[in-house]
């Protein structure tokens, strides 16, 4: 909230110099930017609130358009799972268009949704000295208890990294960008002719990219039609919670020609041991890290 007042109180001095989104949001600083969207912190003319906004890149646009308005729809279907489950900590999203106007004129798509103070916790990783393992474990039963309920209304992320990951002043940890993910309205059928999973290699299981080479083989289909995609979701967050701890990848991909990968399958003990030096770990949280994994 103080940082939030912060902001707040400078917005008078220097609105009359930023972009107007649709003669209501003043667009005060770029947060972000993704595959195909701009993220902005902006202060909200009529309710008087910060919010984050989510832009359409113009490059590309009708390319970019049907992933933004995937994602768009995945949020309107959070909205009614979030006012019924306190547990799930994901962004809100405020409001969206597809016809806004950018200082009145040049078109633009857009979302609103609700602005996390201390933005991506990968800074927030990045910029601390050390997070202690009580700590990680403090946020990753966050992130657990958020993934365990999308997977019960079988709502699949499919994209968990720090970057994806919001932190308020709290030290509460909220999911975001659902570009990526997958919801299947009955289970066991996916229509797997229509993913692509496009997810980062650093916390992505093996499988995330070897669903396509299957899918391309006589009766491939047989083989992942039944897959369980809330393990996609397990890996990534195992990946996290090394990254928390360790201020490390553990690997590059998780591949067999991955040297560290490949250790961490075949020598966990000579693989915990290239990082004990970087940043010593209990047992404890290595066998969770090698569970999720």
């Amino acid at each position: 909230v103080m940082l939030t007042n912060q902001i707040k109180a400078l917005v008078d001095r220097y609105s009359d110099h930023c972009n107007t989104l649709d003669s209501r949001y003043k667009l005060l600083h770029k947060l972000g930017e993704g595959r195909y969207g701009k993220v902005y912190l902006a202060f909200d003319l009529k309710t008087v609130d910060l919010v984050a906004i989510k832009m359409l890149k113009e490059t590309g646009f009708r390319h970019q358009l049907s992933s933004f308005l995937n994602e768009i729809r995945h949020l309107v279907f959070l909205l009614d799972c979030i006012s019924c489950e306190k547990s799930l900590k994901a962004t809100k999203m405020i409001d969206f268009s597809f016809e806004g106007r950018l200082n009145g004129s040049r078109p633009v798509a857009y979302y609103t949704m609700e602005y996390i103070e201390l933005g991506e916790f990968y800074s927030f990783i990045e910029h601390a000295d050390h997070i202690s393992e009580s700590l990680a474990s403090h946020f990753m039963r966050q992130l657990v208890e958020t993934l365990r309920v999308l997977h019960s209304y079988r709502f699949y992320h499919l994209d968990v990294k720090p970057e994806n990951v919001l932190v308020n002043e709290k030290g509460e940890l909220f999911l975001c960008d659902f570009g990526n993910a997958l919801y299947c309205k009955k289970p066991k059928e996916v229509h797997w002719q229509r993913i692509s999973f496009v997810g980062s290699l650093e916390y992505s299981a093996p499988e995330s990219y070897m669903l396509d080479e299957l899918k391309d083989l006589k009766n491939g289909y047989q083989n992942i039609r039944e897959y369980e995609l809330g393990k996609l979701d397990v890996f990534s967050l195992g990946v996290v919670a090394f990254v928390s701890v360790i201020k490390s990848q553990p690997f590059g991909k998780a591949d067999d020609e991955d040297p560290y990968f490949r250790r961490m399958m075949t020598s966990k003990a000579s693989f915990w041991d290239i990082f004990e030096k970087l940043r010593p770990s209990s047992s404890n949280f290595k066998t969770m890290v090698e569970s999720m994994l």
